[in-house]
C-alpha cells in the first residue's frame, strides 16, 4: 500500500515542473520562478525515495544528498514566505491600510 501511495503522489510531483515548463512563462514573474523552484525541491525530496528505492540505503553520496535536498526545500519554503509577506504588504500599502 506504501508503494502506490508513494506513485500517487510521486506522479503529480514528477510531471508538474516538465508541464510548467512548457506550458506557462513561469520565469517572468517572481512568484512563477518562485512556483518552479518549489516545484523542483518537491521533485527533489521524491528523488531522495527513488534513489533509495533503486539502490538501497547506504548508497555514496546519500547522506550529502540528503542535506542538500533539505536546504534546498528550507531556502524554497523560506522564499515561498517572504513572497507572501512582501505580496501582503504591498498590497495592504496600496489600499492604504
Amino acid at each position: 500500500m506504501t508503494e502506490v501511495l508513494f506513485w500517487v503522489a510521486a506522479t503529480p510531483v514528477i510531471l508538474f515542473p516538465v508541464l510548467y515548463a512548457v506550458v506557462a512563462r513561469w520565469w517572468r514573474t517572481p512568484v512563477g520562478r518562485h512556483e518552479m523552484v518549489l516545484a523542483l525541491a518537491l521533485l527533489a525530496l521524491v528523488a531522495i525515495g527513488l534513489l533509495h528505492r533503486a539502490f538501497g540505503s547506504g548508497y555514496p553520496g546519500e547522506a550529502g544528498f540528503r542535506v542538500g535536498v533539505y536546504l534546498f526545500v528550507a531556502l524554497a519554503l523560506w522564499w515561498r514566505l517572504i513572497l507572501l509577506v512582501r505580496v501582503q504588504i504591498h498590497a495592504r500599502w496600496k489600499k492604504g491600510l
